[in-house]
């Protein structure tokens, strides 16, 4: 992680953010993914469905909360949700691996998820 992006000021983290669930939630909406879940079991899909649910959740909740109630939540949090954005991007690129885009997609939205509740 760079010196840079450890100095990002919270509204800039909440902005990466939100941008980052944003472009989740519209992959996740994709006929690319719909492609990719074509071959996916039952289970699968379910756990697309579920995660798709939480991703535009917490979508909402970063977008409503007030930055003041969460600036020291995301402070604490930075470089986890810097690592965890970035990781999530990469698996978004490669939507054919429904596997591994589930799992960063629903380990990134359990960070946000924390640092949404740590504040309220």
């Amino acid at each position: 992680m760079s010196a840079r992006s450890t100095q990002k000021p919270p509204w800039e983290i909440r902005r990466e953010v939100r941008a980052a669930l944003g472009k989740a939630r519209n992959a996740m909406l994709s006929p690319e993914w719909d492609s990719a879940l074509e071959g996916a079991t039952d289970a699968q899909k379910l756990q697309a469905a579920r995660t798709l649910l939480r991703v535009q959740s917490a979508y909402l909740r970063v977008g409503n909360a007030e930055l003041e109630d969460i600036r020291d939540a995301l402070v604490s949090h930075r470089e986890a949700l810097l690592a965890g954005k970035q990781e999530l991007e990469k698996a978004l690129r490669s939507m054919k691996q429904v596997r591994r885009v589930l799992e960063n997609t629903a380990r990134f939205v359990a960070l946000v998820a924390r640092v949404v509740a740590l504040a309220a």
